[in-house]
């Protein structure tokens, strides 16, 4: 499956819609736009290094995959791969930054300053 094949099966489930992978189904790929977040209900999402040989981080259920990258406009850094049988609930970023938009400014700011300390490392508020 190419790339392009891969954005389009799950860029057009984007409104909290649920998906279903099988074991081994790729979710995305390094170099992706990432145009939606996803809640992992059921199963787990392992993240490979761009080799394929690392494992970078494993996201299980009850946890949000791609929020960052979608606050910041920017591409998957690694490969997601359904591990076993995986539910996830999709939202596009359009769907995202439209709530963001209707949100206080000071909520707006926090928001802000969480993302920028998880970037650097410091979760400092």
């Amino acid at each position: 499956m190419t790339t392009k094949s891969l954005g389009a099966k799950f860029n057009s489930w984007a409104n909290g819609e649920t998906l279903h992978l099988f074991h081994s189904e790729v979710l995305f790929i390094k170099g992706m736009l990432v145009t939606s977040i996803y809640v992992v209900v059921k199963g787990s999402i392992l993240i490979f290094a761009s080799d394929g040989k690392r494992i970078l981080r494993l996201v299980g259920p009850h946890q949000i995959l791609g929020i960052n990258e979608v606050l910041n406009g920017a591409k998957w850094k690694g490969i997601g791969v359904a591990q076993g049988h995986v539910e996830l609930v999709a939202f596009s970023n359009v769907s995202l930054l439209s709530v963001i938009d209707k949100i206080p400014k000071e909520h707006k700011n926090l928001l802000e300053e969480l993302l920028l300390s998880e970037l650097d490392g410091t979760k400092q508020i």
